[in-house]
């Protein structure tokens, strides 16, 4: 049962930021690691000698080192990122107070971390992508240098692209008083006020290690975008002694700026925690205030306006840089994107690193935030260990806590292309239910959805207890909208698009699926995945389908694994908009001129440096959102070509001669009708349709109009002069993966 209307008016925040200050204090833990690659037996030790071992900063990815093994899986990048890793590194703790906490604060671990404080093991992880606290306190030395160990074990862990290996993300030493905020314990629900001032309602989450029972007063106090202060107010709670207890509080903000793709306001809370008048810890945390909904008929509206989400996935490695976090690399690609039209993010298929969040609410960008990948199968679980309940409450929660303030999140994943099959402990209603359930006892103003890419799981109840769901290419929507007409639906992945910068081959292809016999894609942008479709495709679905939110193109730029088409030859995806090293493809300007149109956008490919070319034809394609454009050559027009106008095209044969088939009416399929086909009547295979031509003809292509829903398809293109001998030009097998988008025209 889905608790969620089918309009969903929602509004939502932002969370601490990776700077929040304690009175006690809290540390980045970059520098000053040492680092071993493999098994090193005692080195949790606190007095192992580890003078031997490299110094690295952290983040860091062992793997994108090297070296490279062309015999290696291509899937996964070619790269050394199975093995184990040890990272040492020592901090020296003050005499404390009485009571003081130390945690370690870990963004993320690839993979299954066990955490050792001064010999001792404090903590470990089992999810490479989520963030995690360590309590060392048990541990540690006041007065005293410790030791932080950890070992990194990635040999376990199963990954259909580069995961990268090691402390990838941020670790922040924390220190605390006895009496402190928990962690991500600020939660803010911001509603903008529609005839009068926004409401922002503050949940504290105080955590008592005092031994004694406690009051505290929370004090919070707003500032605007400017920075000034535009409401304050504080509340008292009573606490039991080792126990915690949550407050809340809620503020008029008058004349609130609201947070929009446009103009991305955020607010300041900072939150005082006082006992007996002292000042226990303070922090900040970063808000906003809007309004979306999701809705089945007119996608996605912000602050009371449609608006058209053109979005991109991308995964979270940084292409030279690895998996290795880096905020500048990670805001230089938002910047690319956002250049290019990009207004809407999903981080497929994980969640990503914090200051990834943080960015996309400085530049207005909206976020589709996802736990899993395909859980059914491992979500990096080694042999479905532990059970999938357990671990995707544990993930599922640490991921809403840490990203509840974030303005930018409109939507919470819990899943991508989960299968149906049961004995791949694969994807039933009740799973579905239990994640979306547990997304909603933490929040409960966001959607939740999942992207499906299987159209028949939509019969029985599949998703049922989603809010929203997301489709994966080919029109794959249009079975889930005629089963739930009353439910939202966005593209969640689109195009899968394949080219290489700078390569192109005159020969254009027949099919998308026609590839360069290098190991290049021709930047003619005509190719894409089996089970995809180009972007023209996809923009006139976008036009056609105004019910649809709108789409996230696979991808913004090139990633390491995922080789698609030449797995085996290849070390980084070709899906890419933008390359691994941060150029644009000529498919950049191809989007720019839809989905900017308040700027101009002309793009002529490709170059012109070919002297083997000299005296033939050169393909020549333009990108602009202009009306027309025209072709100079040496100064010479080559023709005009305008929007809406379509060029003249060679002769339709078939409607000129007489068909017969094996069964059925033959005239069906040649009578120049859309709307109508011949079908075959029959269960066999061997069914044929032909057509007379009733004179020699020179045919320059074959145009087939499949109707192949639901199903796979193979036929054969026979020629003969005399009816008795015939000659196989073309012979396509069975397609590898089924259609659902209806009819599919394949031209040879």
């Amino acid at each position: 049962m889905n608790p969620f209307p089918i309009r969903i008016a929602l509004a939502a925040v932002l969370l601490m930021t990776a700077t929040a200050v304690t009175a006690a204090g809290s540390r980045v833990l970059g520098e000053g690691w040492r680092f071993h690659l493999g098994e090193a037996t005692g080195a949790a030790a606190t007095a192992y000698d580890d003078t031997s071992w490299r110094t690295v900063r952290v983040p860091h990815d062992w793997a994108i080192e090297g070296p490279f093994d062309a015999t290696a899986d291509g899937g996964t990048g070619k790269l050394p990122w199975q093995n184990q890793g040890w990272y040492r590194r020592s901090f020296a703790l003050p005499e404390g107070r009485p009571g003081q906490r130390v945690y370690l604060d870990f963004d993320g671990v690839m993979a299954f971390p066990k955490v050792y404080v001064n010999g001792q093991l404090a903590g470990e992880w089992d999810y490479g992508y989520t963030s995690f606290r360590v309590d060392a306190t048990p541990y540690v030395e006041w007065g005293a240098e410790n030791v932080i160990a950890v070992h990194v074990d990635t040999g376990r862990w199963g990954s259909r692209w580069y995961p990268g290996a090691g402390l990838y993300r941020k670790v922040v030493l924390q220190v605390t008083e006895a009496i402190h905020v928990a962690q991500w314990g600020v939660q803010v629900v911001a509603e903008p006020g529609n005839e009068g001032p926004a409401t922002a309602t503050v949940q504290t989450t105080v955590e008592n290690h005092s031994g004694e029972a406690a009051d505290v007063t929370v004090r919070h106090e707003f500032a605007g975008p400017s920075g000034s202060a535009v409401a304050t107010g504080l509340h008292t709670l009573h606490l039991r002694a080792g126990r915690r207890g949550t407050g809340e509080l809620k503020l008029d903000v008058p004349d609130a700026l609201l947070w929009d793709i446009e103009h991305p306001h955020l607010y300041t809370l900072t939150t005082t925690l006082l006992r007996d008048g002292a000042a226990l810890e303070q922090q900040e945390t970063r808000f906003g205030f809007r309004s979306f909904e999701f809705t089945a008929d007119d996608g996605f509206h912000l602050n009371g306006r449609r608006v058209q989400l053109y979005g991109v996935n991308l995964h979270h490695d940084l292409g030279p840089l690895g998996g290795a976090f880096n905020r500048r690399a990670a805001q230089r690609q938002l910047e690319i994107m956002q250049e290019m039209g990009v207004n809407a993010l999903r981080t497929a298929h994980n969640p990503p690193a914090p200051e990834v969040l943080d960015l996309a609410d400085e530049m207005g960008l909206v976020v589709w935030d996802e736990v899993f990948d395909k859980y059914a199968w491992t979500a990096g679980r080694p042999d479905l260990e532990p059970p999938l309940e357990d671990f995707s409450r544990r993930h599922i929660e640490a991921t809403v806590r840490r990203d509840f303030n974030h303005p930018s999140i409109v939507v919470w994943s819990t899943g991508n292309e989960v299968w149906i099959e049961e004995e791949l402990e694969g994807i039933n209603p009740e799973r579905v239910a239990m994640m979306a359930d547990m997304v909603r006892e933490l929040d409960l103003s966001r959607p939740v959805a999942q992207a499906g890419h299987i159209p028949p799981s939509v019969n029985g109840k599949n998703w049922a207890a989603l809010d929203l769901m997301g489709w994966n290419y080919g029109r794959r929507y249009m079975n889930y909208r005629a089963q739930y007409p009353d439910r939202p639906i966005i593209y969640s992945e689109s195009a899968s698009t394949f080219s290489t910068r700078g390569y192109y081959d005159p020969d254009l292809p027949a099919r998308d699926t026609d590839y360069s016999a290098a190991y290049q894609i021709s930047s003619y942008d005509l190719n894409a995945a089996a089970w995809s479709d180009i972007p023209d495709f996809e923009f006139k679905l976008m036009e056609q389908d105004d019910y649809v939110a709108g789409e996230f193109v696979w991808t913004g730029f090139d990633y390491l694994g995922e080789p698609t088409p030449h797995a085996d030859q290849a070390r980084s995806s070709y899906f890419g908009i933008v390359d691994l090293a941060g150029f644009p493809k000529d498919r950049y300007w191809l989007y720019r001129s839809h989905w900017r149109p308040d700027e101009t956008t002309v793009h002529l490919l490709p170059h012109w440096n070919w002297p083997n070319r000299v005296g033939q034809n050169v393909p020549v394609f333009v990108y602009t959102n202009g009306d027309s454009a025209e072709l100079f050559l040496t100064g010479e027009s080559l023709g005009v070509r305008r929007k809406g106008e379509v060029p003249e095209r060679v002769p339709n044969l078939a409607l000129e001669g007489a068909t017969t088939a094996s069964s059925g009416d033959a005239a069906a399929a040649a009578d120049g009708d859309p709307q109508s086909a011949w079908r075959h009547e029959g269960e066999t295979a061997d069914a044929w349709w032909r057509i007379d031509l009733g004179a020699p003809q020179t045919v320059a292509q074959f145009s087939l109009d499949l109707l192949t829903k639901d199903n796979n398809y193979a036929y054969v293109i026979e020629a003969s002069a005399d009816g008795s001998e015939w000659v196989a030009l073309v012979d396509h097998p069975t397609n590898r993966i089924p259609r659902w988008s209806g009819p599919t025209r394949i031209i040879h």
